[in-house]
């Protein structure tokens, strides 16, 4: 679930940017199925496959330390070369059948539809079942905040309606 904004400054700088789904073990998998040396998620855990399998801040920090010392470039103009976009997320109380039903449901399928259309490539929506909490959680980024939080309330208000 990175942000949108680094999927499109990868994209425009011709770096591969492969999902999976959510948690390190499945990023882990990802990078040694394809021999990719850095992973990582939204949480911050990011994987240097050449010094660990595991997310390391200290590791995260003595890298970024590097490539400044490299570039002579400060944190806040290393960081610049992507715009983060505003992101809402919405936690839904979900029993384990309004969990198992989540993605066969029609209504919540055509919600989820209805803003991917809205949104188009100016943002995304992701919907998913919590898998350690009773929760569903919906997601959207988008170029403006107070578009993706309406939209966001009208999925979770017909994910509720199922409840």
């Amino acid at each position: 679930m990175t942000n949108l904004g680094f999927k499109r400054f990868a994209e425009a700088n011709e770096i591969n940017v492969a999902e999976t789904k959510v948690g390190d073990r499945y990023v882990l998998e990802e990078m040694l199925k394809h021999d990719y040396k850095i992973g990582g998620e939204q949480s911050g855990h990011i994987i240097f496959k050449n010094y660990a399998t595991t997310g390391d801040g200290q590791l995260s920090g003595a890298m970024l330390a590097s490539i400044m010392s490299a570039t002579g470039k400060s944190a806040s103009e290393t960081a610049s070369v992507m715009t983060v976009l505003p992101q809402t997320l919405v936690n839904i109380k979900a029993s384990p059948e309004l969990k198992a039903k989540l993605t066969d449901d029609k209504d919540i399928t055509a919600a989820i539809e209805e803003v991917k259309r809205t949104l188009g490539k100016r943002g995304r929506i992701l919907v998913r079942a919590s898998g350690t909490e009773p929760l569903i959680r919906v997601m959207l980024e988008g170029e403006d905040i107070v578009e993706i939080k309406r939209l966001a309330k009208q999925v979770a208000k017909v994910i509720e309606g199922k409840a």
